[in-house]
């Protein structure tokens, strides 16, 4: 024990709070004095909890993460010893589809040879075939293939923002491209790729949206009556539309920035939020608008709404830099990665792309300008959850991913095209760029769909929430990691453990663990560290490889071995003799010193003390302990004529050891009677 400071407490035993005492002995004739190391408790375990969280914690026990149903977002473990944690912290290059972890998927990217920031995808039948189309800011680009001259300039424009495709009373369908405030709208038959297409001599448009037989327009108005953000309508469609039946949604001092159907309800989106027509208005009775989201009036932003997106049961919304999803009760919560409390991660940013695939699955780009950087992430899963009904299909909220990085580029453009050879993820960037991912066709399991392919360039990185074993406050021994895995094979699939033990440090100590923390056959299994870490936190990080893009590496769940190391403290038992025959070792008696009263209110005193006292015991250890414990007992008496004799046992927890042993104020307690006994070593030791 270090820094312990000693002292002879002869001619006794011991002394405690400054008295001097003599230990009893048992029947052995053994001195009742023991110490032994105390035993550590953390916090009482619920009812129902996990069996690794029962385990005693001094002992070897695993804390780990065995699903990943909430997907990212937990930057810790679960606050309680026996809860778990149904999550990662965040990652790169991966998915997951709540039971396991796997690589993300194979992104391909192509820079058409004509090209300008991209907009938005839709599709649209050209020269009798349905195909991909792209507006871009200065381009409308069609898909004839994959490669870089596949993608066809069609027709050079001014400022592209938005495309719809509507009918109306045309015998065929048209395109029409927005181009904001500044420049008209065009107009496409479709008749070829780059032929057909007309500048509108006077209509403008921000925005476009179908409904079941019209068209709307959504425009400005400067100059007259009825300044502001307008709303008009078209049944005839074709070339050259009559517009009608216009009113205004908004003022000219809140910009109008996109346009949406959802729920059968027309919704303008501006830089302060939503509007919507009456329902009154809808049917042409009045001209009248709401405001929908009073509550972001003052939150005005020039990326507010743009790129809302009707999907399942919500109108998805960027708004005050996060995402909100707006039912059709009036309800509209956030749930963007902003609402994570725990994400301080790199994935972070500005929703600036959103598209939904089937009911399953929401896919949104985040930009975040720190990194430069766009984030592809997946929000909502399908999930069988137990109710009083049985097993039942439910769906889950949760941000997965990221599933690829975009560097240095803000992506603006998502779409599910399944006019491209099976379903594709389309993305659109501000440079230009145009990627696609293969979605599979039954389900949002990556592994079920053998047209799927997985990203082989850049490893998935899944960083797992702060270990702190329920304890934040003690020493740890990190002894083993072990994992659960599938597809693991040699060096063409396998995963990579490292860890780190300071908030800031580098991830690393491969080394300290056999095999180097590589994990390379299923179903997995574990590796013990050559010498344990010793920390109070540990940070996981698993590194996914695949070489195959048939294939992925597959985590299935992870876990840390570890054993809590409390500081190490003292239990101190011991009894000790009462009475006037209680003699020291330099044949003196005790009473002497303090009688016999005296002696049971010490024993009172110090028993009710809820400060520490010094113990200096017979190894001549002099330690600040906590009286934890007093118990007087009668001793037998020799013959019914003898006095009664009685014996004090005490019980004492350490709370720190001493440099000093106390100062000459203590003595005050003592006559001269007393310390004469006593040389002048002996009494600093009191």
């Amino acid at each position: 024990m270090a820094n312990v400071s000693r002292s002879n407490p002869a001619p006794f035993d011991l002394t405690l709070n400054g008295d001097p005492w003599m230990l009893e002995t048992d029947e052995a004739n053994n001195l009742m004095y023991e110490q032994s190391k105390m035993q550590f408790s953390r916090n009482v375990i619920t009812p129902g909890a996990q069996p690794y969280a029962i385990a005693d914690p001094k002992l070897e026990a695993p804390r780990g993460f065995f699903s990943f149903d909430s997907g990212m977002g937990f930057r810790e473990e679960a606050p309680q010893a026996d809860q778990d944690t149904n999550g990662y912290y965040y990652g790169l290059y991966i998915d997951d589809d709540g039971k396991s972890i796997l690589n993300g998927p194979l992104v391909t990217t192509v820079t058409p040879t004509t090209t300008s920031a991209i907009k938005q995808f839709f599709e649209f039948t050209v020269g009798g075939t349905r195909k991909l189309c792209a507006v871009a800011a200065t381009n409308v680009l069609v898909r004839d293939a994959d490669s870089a001259a596949g993608w066809v300039n069609g027709q050079t424009i001014t400022a592209g923002r938005r495309a719809t495709v509507f009918r109306g009373e045309q015998s065929g369908d048209f395109a029409y491209i927005a181009q904001g405030t500044d420049a008209n709208i065009y107009t496409w038959t479709g008749a070829s790729n780059t032929t057909t297409f007309a500048l509108h001599a006077s209509e403008a448009a921000i925005a476009l949206a179908v409904d079941t037989d019209k068209m709307w327009f959504l425009s400005r108005r400067t100059g007259g009556a009825n300044n502001g953000y307008i709303v008009r309508t078209t049944h005839d469609g074709g070339a050259t539309p009559t517009l009608g039946g216009d009113f205004v949604i908004t003022e000219l001092a809140n910009p109008a920035v996109d346009m949406t159907m959802f729920d059968d309800r027309l919704f303008v989106g501006t830089e302060r939020g939503l509007f919507a027509p009456s329902e009154s208005s809808m049917e042409g009775l009045d001209f009248r608008s709401e405001y929908l989201t009073p509550a972001f009036a003052y939150q005005r932003n020039a990326n507010n709404t743009l790129g809302m997106t009707p999907w399942f049961e919500w109108l998805i919304t960027p708004m005050a830099g996060s995402l909100f999803r707006y039912s059709t009760d009036g309800s509209f919560p956030e749930f963007g990665l902003g609402s994570l409390p725990d994400n301080i991660s790199e994935v972070q940013g500005v929703p600036t792309a959103i598209c939904g695939y089937r009911n399953w699955t929401l896919f949104v780009a985040f930009y975040s300008a720190i990194q430069d950087a766009s984030y592809l992430m997946r929000w909502g899963d399908w999930q069988w959850r137990n109710t009083q009904n049985g097993p039942q299909r439910a769906f889950v909220p949760g941000w997965h991913g990221a599933l690829y990085k975009f560097s240095g580029v803000q992506v603006d453009a998502l779409f599910v095209s399944e006019v491209t050879g099976g379903p594709r993820l389309w993305v659109g960037d501000d440079d230009g760029k145009i990627s696609y991912i293969t979605l599979p066709r039954y389900s949002m399991s990556w592994v079920s769909d053998t047209a799927c392919r997985f990203n082989i360039t850049n490893p998935g990185q899944v960083y797992f929430p702060r270990i702190y074993h329920g304890v934040r406050f003690e020493p740890k021994a990190n002894l083993a990691v072990a994992i659960a895995c599938e597809n693991l094979s040699g060096s063409t699939q396998y995963i990579d453990v490292t860890y780190r033990t300071t908030p800031t440090g580098s991830f690393g100590g491969a080394a300290d663990l056999v095999g180097s923390g590589r994990f390379n056959t299923d179903p997995g299994g574990r590796a013990n560290f050559n010498t344990a870490a010793n920390s109070r936190m540990t940070d996981l990080l698993a590194t996914l490889t695949t070489t195959v893009n048939t294939t992925p590496a597959i985590l299935r769940s992870i876990a840390l071995y570890q054993c809590v190391r409390p500081t190490y403290k003292w239990i101190y038992s011991f009894s000790v003799r009462l009475g006037p025959d209680v003699i020291s070792h330099a044949a003196s008696s005790l009473r002497r010193f303090f009688g016999e009263d005296s002696q049971i209110s010490s024993i009172e005193s110090v028993g009710s003390n809820a400060n520490p006292v010094t113990l200096i015991t017979p190894r001549g250890e002099s330690v600040s302990v906590l009286v934890t414990d007093v118990k007087l007992r009668a001793k037998n008496r020799r013959s019914a004529r003898d006095p009664l004799e009685w014996t004090a046992t005490f019980e004492c927890m350490m709370h720190r050891t001493l440099d000093v042993l106390g100062t000459w104020t203590e003595l005050n307690r003592f006559t001269w009677s007393f310390v004469n006994s006593y040389t002048w070593g002996q009494i600093g030791s009191l």
